[in-house]
């Protein structure tokens, strides 16, 4: 049954990229480039220029898939434009690590990016426009998303663990982050998923998701039938149709929703109305009647007001001092 209700959902969305995908007027595409395991680009003929083999540039926008087969570089978009036709993948590597994709408008695909081996680690990918191209979809470990904008297209996590998902602004997308049953123990924090039909779809175990503004969503986070030990606090739920949407009441995929007492959960835009008889617990900021999904699943500390995260506590000590003075 779990298994079903995942392939149910990974077969709608990308039956709904697909149809985006099919509108798009197809544009002018040159073929694969390739940046080889020897640090050319091939064809030379393409909008990429490095001097060194280890940062490349765009010097114009490229047109169709960029097939990376060397670790440890950096593909610099110089906010130039890799534009595809409505299919394919955008960005794509296999079993190398430490890439770095970085201020690049990526359009058109159906995989903007795609680290297809769980074996691709140390990856980065920032300061991104990505527009109607499906899938950033990441399988392997310790790699970083973060600071990109994404309209129509989700972040997917896949056969990954111990990556950070972090600053991204996610708009009009199926869903806006996708963590698939083979994702676990991920960090996902302060982005901003809104206006998406799912801001969250989670069908996995022991991730940390945390800090992130999830605003006027059709549902703020689906959970599938397999999904459980999953740390869900700090959050702000505002506006979304449905907040949280759960496949099942099954007693063992139970959640955790706050961070205990008196750290707290999440903020709940309709959390006065569902409970108008609440009060606060001593001053603290938070409610004293917990948010109850089902049986299983409750923060059972709300917070009062949306988070905010406490700024850093300024350094004022001194760590070293001179002890003479040399005037030329």
């Amino acid at each position: 049954m779990k298994k079903t209700v995942s392939g149910i959902f990974l077969m709608l969305l990308l039956t709904s990229l697909l149809s985006s995908a099919f509108i798009i007027q197809p544009v002018k595409a040159s073929g694969t480039i390739y940046i080889r395991a020897n640090g050319s680009v091939d064809p030379p003929t393409a909008n990429i220029t490095s001097v060194d083999n280890v940062t490349y540039y765009f010097t114009d926008i490229n047109y169709g898939m960029i097939v990376i087969e060397r670790s440890n570089i950096i593909v610099d978009g110089n906010d130039y434009t890799l534009q595809g036709s409505g299919s394919g993948d955008g960005f794509y590597w296999e079993n190398i690590d430490n890439i770095t994709i970085k201020n690049t408008v990526i359009k058109h695909f159906f995989q903007s990016i795609y680290l297809s081996s769980s074996l691709s680690s140390y990856n980065s990918i920032y300061g991104n426009k990505i527009v109607n191209s499906g899938l950033v979809r990441i399988k392997g470990s310790y790699n970083k998303v973060y600071g990109n904008d994404l309209t129509n297209s989700t972040i997917w996590l896949d056969l990954s663990s111990n990556n950070h998902i972090y600053e991204n602004n996610i708009t009009n997308s199926v869903c806006g982050i996708s963590l698939s049953s083979d994702a676990e123990y991920n960090n996902v924090y302060k982005n901003n998923v809104m206006a998406n039909s799912r801001g969250f779809c989670i069908s996995s175990f022991y991730n940390n998701i945390y800090e992130n503004n999830v605003a006027n969503n059709d549902i703020g986070v689906e959970l599938s039938t397999s999904c459980s030990n999953n740390r869900i606090y700090h959050n702000n739920f505002i506006d979304n149709t449905v907040q949280i949407y759960h496949y099942t009441q099954d007693a063992t995929e139970t959640n955790i929703w706050d961070d205990g007492f008196p750290s707290g959960g999440n903020y709940w835009s309709n959390y006065e109305w569902r409970y108008p008889d609440a009060s606060e617990i001593d001053g603290s900021g938070i409610w004293d009647t917990p948010y109850v999904f089902d049986s299983n699943n409750r923060d059972r500390y709300p917070l009062m007001s949306p988070w905010t995260p406490t700024p850093p506590t300024p350094d004022f000590s001194i760590t070293a001092s001179p002890t003479s003075l040399t005037i030329p």
